[in-house]
């Protein structure tokens, strides 16, 4: 009885046989076209200045957010400078929001989160349960109950409707 072996690779290859890989090259109106594009988009997005001197932007809602609260994303250099139940102010912008000022409270975290993993992924699940340690571009995200919206004379007033801006 003759067997046969087969010394091909899972791409097909024979065993030793070298490919030939050419990189392809982008195309000579790349850096024209990209141009364009960012002229046509408005150029350069400046920095909002309503967010001077913020810690973080609210988020949109979630299927799972409660009403009178908001998440609040914090850069990973401002994590630490909104502690539970520390007491925020949060300035809805003129220019995309209703221009209001609302006081209210942390109640959930400050939590960890990867900026572009999902925390259970695999990947992190399997680094850390093999003892591994790897820590992924980050960001921070509170939890904010809404204590009422600040009115001009300082007093407070209850929320009228939804909160989205910078904190």
């Amino acid at each position: 009885m003759t067997s046969m072996r087969d010394d091909r690779d899972e791409a097909g290859l024979d065993a030793g046989e070298e490919v030939g890989v050419e990189l392809a090259r982008p195309p000579a109106d790349l850096l024209p076209q990209l141009e364009a594009d960012i002229s046509m988009a408005g150029d350069e997005q400046l920095p909002d200045p309503a967010m001077d001197g913020a810690i973080g932007a609210t988020m949109f809602d979630q299927p799972g957010s409660e009403d009178g609260t908001v998440t609040v994303l914090l850069p990973r250099d401002k994590m630490q400078q909104a502690p539970s139940q520390a007491l925020v102010r949060i300035k809805s912008r003129s220019r995309n929001g209703d221009g209001r000022t609302y006081l209210g409270m942390v109640t959930g975290g400050p939590f960890v989160e990867p900026d572009s993993l999902r925390a259970d992924s695999h990947l992190l699940v399997t680094v850390t349960t093999q003892g591994g340690v790897y820590l992924p571009p980050h960001h921070g995200r509170i939890k904010v109950t809404i204590l009422g919206e600040e009115l001009k004379d300082g007093s407070l007033t209850p929320q009228r409707r939804g909160t989205h801006s910078c904190l």
